[in-house]
């Protein structure tokens, strides 16, 4: 999904939300944001729903979706702290 579209964007919000409700409740869910990412193949910047977890173990015992209604998810290890 194209960055540069506003429905497109309220959409993302959306599928974050959806996400949120289905993954943070988890122990070692951290945090679930939208960000960009860039492709090789196209020009310009794409959405995409990032979850962030908190260790490779958390990474591995949980089945996340390469995507969701379309927007692709990224799952990264952070250490996301509340300052």
């Amino acid at each position: 999904m194209k960055a540069n579209n506003n429905t497109q964007f309220r959409h993302a919000i959306l599928v974050r939300d959806w996400l949120t409700e289905r993954f943070l409740n988890i122990r070692g869910v951290k945090l679930i944001d939208i960000g960009y990412i860039t492709d090789p193949k196209e020009p310009g910047r794409k959405v995409v729903i990032r979850i962030h977890v908190d260790s490779e173990e958390t990474l591995k015992s949980i089945k996340f979706p390469e995507s969701a209604m379309g927007i692709p998810v990224q799952v990264l290890v952070s250490d996301i702290k509340l300052e």
